[in-house]
C-alpha cells in the first residue's frame, strides 16, 4: 500500500527519520512538541513516560552517556538539536553544570543532539599571554615521535589527553586542576599514567551521517552559543591534524579513527570542509598545541624519532640492529686488545 510513497516507503526509515530531526532547519521549539505530546497522553500521563526522557533515549546514541528515568527533570531543551548538544556539554560529571536554581532549556532537537556529547572544556586563553601557532598534522606530529593512542575510557568527544612535565600522582583526597584538564583520585581505579610523546583520543566513528551531525551542531553553536562553541573547536583540531589522506591512514592505524566511509581521502576532505566559511572561533587548545609543538621542534625528539623508525621499525630489523651493534662491539674491543698486547 505504501510502496509508491516516497517517505514510508524509503529503505532505512528510521536512520533517515532521526537525521532528519536534527537538522536545524527543520527544529520546531521543543515545548510545542511537548504540549502537544502532553495533550494526547493527558488521560494516561502515569502510563506515558516525559516527553523529554523519551527525547533523550531517542537520542542516547550519539554519545555514550545513557539516561536513567527521572535524570532529565532539569532539563527543558528549546529543541532536539538542543537537547542533543546539552547531553553532550553538561552531563558529564566533572563539568560546570548550569548555574543553579536556572534550569537548561535547550532550544529544539539539534541541540538535544549536542547535549548528548559531554565535553571537558579546555583552557582557553593562551599561556602567559603568548601567541601559540597551530599544531602540526598528526604525520609531522609522528615523524617527530609523538604516539597516538585510543583513550578507550573517554567519557566524552572531547577527553583529549596528553602528558604533563609537571605532573604530580594524584593522592587520595586531593583534587588537581590541571592545565588541560581536572583531575580527582579514584578508589575503584588506577588512573593510567600517559606517557611522554603521547596523545590519548577519544574514538572517532566518520560514516555518512558525520558531516550532517556536526554541520548543524557547529552551525547551532555559532547562533546561539558564541564563546561555548565546543563543536567548533574540536572540529577545528582535527582540521589541523588531518591535511591529507596519509594523516587519516596514520589515526586510523592507531586506532583514534573509525572509517566507514572506505577512503581514506573523503575522510580528509570531509573534516577540511568542515570549517571552511565558518567565523574564526577562538582554538581552545593553546596549551596542548604548545605541548605538541614543542615536543616537534626538539631536535632530540625528531632524531630519536628518525632513530626508532629506521632501524627498530620491526622485530626483525630491532633483532638485526642490536646483533649489529653486538659484533661491532666485539669488534672494536678485540681491536683494541690488540694493541695492549
Amino acid at each position: 500500500m505504501y510502496e509508491y510513497d516516497f517517505i514510508i516507503g524509503k529503505p532505512w526509515l528510521r536512520a533517515a527519520i532521526k537525521r532528519d530531526l536534527i537538522l536545524l532547519e527543520n527544529q520546531l521549539p521543543f515545548f510545542i512538541l511537548e504540549e502537544l505530546y502532553n495533550h494526547a497522553t493527558d488521560y494516561y500521563r502515569a502510563r506515558y513516560p516525559p516527553f523529554l526522557d523519551l527525547s533523550c533515549h531517542y537520542f542516547e546514541n550519539y554519545g555514550k552517556n545513557r539516561t536513567l528515568p527521572g535524570e532529565t527533570k532539569q532539563c527543558n531543551p528549546l529543541h532536539f538539536t538542543d537537547l542533543v548538544r546539552y547531553f553532550l556539554s553538561f552531563k558529564h560529571p566533572t563539568l560546570d553544570p548550569p548555574p543553579v536554581g536556572k534550569q537548561y532549556k535547550p532550544v529544539h532537537f539539534t541541540d538535544v543532539v549536542r547535549y548528548f556529547l559531554p565535553f571537558k572544556h579546555p583552557k582557553l586563553e593562551p599561556p602567559d599571554g603568548k601567541q601559540i601557532k597551530n599544531p602540526y598534522s598528526a604525520t609531522m606530529l609522528h615523524q617527530a615521535g609523538i604516539k597516538f593512542k585510543p583513550n578507550l575510557r573517554a567519557e566524552c568527544l572531547l577527553d583529549i589527553r596528553a602528558w604533563d612535565d609537571n605532573e604530580n600522582p594524584v593522592k587520595k583526597g586531593e583534587l588537581h586542576r590541571q592545565q588541560l584538564e581536572i583531575r580527582a583520585w579514584d578508589d575503584n581505579e588506577k588512573p593510567a599514567a600517559i606517557k611522554k610523546g603521547e596523545l590519548h583520543m577519544p574514538l572517532l566513528e566518520i560514516d555518512n551521517c558525520t558531516e550532517c551531525l556536526f554541520r548543524n551542531l557547529m552551525a547551532l553553536e555559532q547562533c546561539h552559543y558564541p564563546g561555548k562553541e565546543f563543536i567548533c573547536r574540536y572540529v577545528k583540531l582535527l582540521d589541523f591534524l588531518v591535511d591529507v589522506e596519509k594523516d587519516v591512514d596514520l589515526l586510523i592505524e592507531n586506532k583514534v579513527i573509525v572509517s566507514r566511509l572506505g577512503d581514506s581521502k573523503a575522510v580528509a576532505k570531509l573534516i577540511n570542509k568542515l570549517c571552511l566559511e565558518i567565523v574564526e572561533v577562538t582554538s581552545g587548545y593553546d596549551a596542548l598545541s604548545e605541548l605538541l609543538n614543542n615536543y616537534h621542534d626538539s631536535s632530540w625528539n625528531k632524531n630519536k624519532a628518525y632513530l626508532v623508525s629506521v632501524y627498530f621499525q620491526n622485530v626483525w630489523i630491532g633483532t638485526g640492529t642490536v646483533v649489529g651493534l653486538i659484533i661491532l662491539a666485539i669488534t672494536v674491543t678485540r681491536f683494541i686488545l690488540f694493541f695492549f698486547r
